[in-house]
């Protein structure tokens, strides 16, 4: 049985005209598919975020009425779906093929989704914090002299590199959507001109600015 993700990227791959094979599952695990973009061929392995038991309590509160409150930690659904498909993403590009990570937001909540693009950076390149100096003098004001990511990246220069970009896909009413977030520490990067022809909205990171935290930026051409 196909899962909806599998669906929702299957009709992508319609809309956008994309060619699609259906990898068959063998010995090890594969990723879900390979595409063809521009006569490139591309591993692509769909994930799906599916409410889990912490969230279906908060559900069932809910339901009874009662006013609940939902905490999760930036980015934590994504770095979970980064690591769990790595390696298959690895075994099947071979250092050859970009890949590409398809996620998909199957859970209710309209606020706050997991695939946010906040999460999506904090899930890639790790949670954000600040780097204070400490005076000498602790009478004088602390400043802050960096801002920067921290702790629980997946994405660097030697982790997560067969990972070309993360995908989100996304179903409104009557269409189905899909963006792009590209790794810019992939082995094999995917060139961005290959999605503008198709009107795909993409994102790349920002350069890094002292003091300022980096930002995806749409790519325009």
């Amino acid at each position: 049985m196909k899962t909806e993700s599998e669906e929702l990227f299957e009709e992508i791959c319609e809309k956008y005209g994309f060619p699609v094979e259906r990898i068959e599952e063998g010995d090890e695990r594969r990723p879900d598919y390979e595409i063809y973009l521009s006569g490139i061929k591309v591993i692509v392995e769909v994930k799906q975020i599916d409410v889990n038991d912490e969230e279906i309590r908060l559900l069932q509160e809910m339901e009874s009425g009662k006013i609940v409150s939902f905490q999760n930690e930036p980015g934590a659904r994504v770095r979970t779906k980064i690591k769990s498909s790595s390696k298959q993403i690895a075994n099947l590009a071979k250092g050859k093929y970009p890949g590409i990570l398809v996620l998909y937001d199957n859970t209710p909540f309209a606020v706050g989704s997991h695939l946010e693009s906040y999460n999506i950076k904090s899930g890639m390149y790790g949670l954000e914090q600040y780097i204070l100096n400490r005076p000498a003098d602790l009478v004088d004001p602390i400043n802050v002299i960096d801002a920067q990511f921290g702790p629980k990246r997946k994405m660097t220069m030697e982790h997560n590199t067969s990972i070309s970009a993360v995908a989100v896909l996304s179903r409104t009413e009557d269409q189905v959507e899909f963006c792009l977030y590209h790794n810019c520490f992939s082995a094999i990067p995917l060139d961005p001109k290959i999605f503008l022809e198709y009107g795909i909205p993409q994102y790349c990171i920002s350069k890094k600015r002292n003091r300022e935290f980096q930002e995806w930026e749409l790519v325009n051409g």
